[in-house]
């Protein structure tokens, strides 16, 4: 709902999946009604643009999540990863690649460590596929983040062949946090579990999606 009065606020909701939500917000003054329609003219234009390079970056980076679903073999299972500067949480997916579930969070130690500790997990779950979350920024560009994640994977790719998507991860941990927190959860036990629910809920949206686009 838009309200053309003095001061107000005009707020559109903007939702990419179910982890990614932001509000752009814009005010407006009230100086005459040729001026008024000139101001909302002029931000509903700014509102569309920024959500159109949002939707478009985003597809940029992330492909369809039942394409990569069908590369995989049957009793295969998948990993999401929420990757850290200090820690990769990682959830799997059930055989069915229904239900995400948090199994563990890895205290990183180097490439070469972190990528022997994923790889025995790979081996130990029947992974056929793996989700990053994609730390984009709040506008869909990349950030330096983006970059860690991508030269992660770099590094992996060198040693092992392994079907991998990048998803939209934005808002994952602050979600996760708050929820949580409702549940009067104290910090000190979310923080030891918060990155690898983030993988879960990173994992089960790209799930659902893919679900969605049977």
């Amino acid at each position: 709902m838009l309200i053309l009065d003095s001061g107000s606020i005009f707020s559109v909701l903007t939702s990419f999946n179910c982890s990614t939500q932001s509000t752009i917000a814009l005010s407006c003054e009230d100086n005459s009604s040729t001026s008024l329609s000139s101001i909302f003219i002029r931000d509903s234009f700014a509102i569309l643009s920024v959500v159109f390079l949002s939707i478009f970056n985003l597809y940029t980076f992330v492909s369809k999540p039942r394409e990569f679903i069908e590369k995989l073999n049957t009793s295969e299972t998948v990993f999401g990863l929420d990757f850290g500067d200090k820690t990769i949480g990682i959830a799997v997916s059930d055989k069915s690649l229904t239900i995400a579930t948090p199994i563990i969070t890895i205290k990183r130690k180097g490439y070469s460590a972190d990528l022997h500790t994923l790889f025995k997990l790979i081996n130990e779950y029947n992974v056929g596929g793996l989700v990053f979350g994609l730390p984009l920024s709040l506008n869909g560009e990349e950030n330096e983040r983006t970059f860690k994640v991508k030269k992660f994977i770099k590094e992996l790719k060198l040693l092992k062949e392994i079907n991998i998507e990048l998803y939209d991860e934005r808002f994952s941990s602050d979600i996760v946090f708050k929820t949580f927190r409702k549940e009067s959860q104290s910090t000190t036990k979310i923080k030891k579990k918060i990155d690898q629910q983030a993988a879960a809920y990173i994992l089960q949206g790209f799930l659902d999606n893919a679900k969605i686009n049977i």
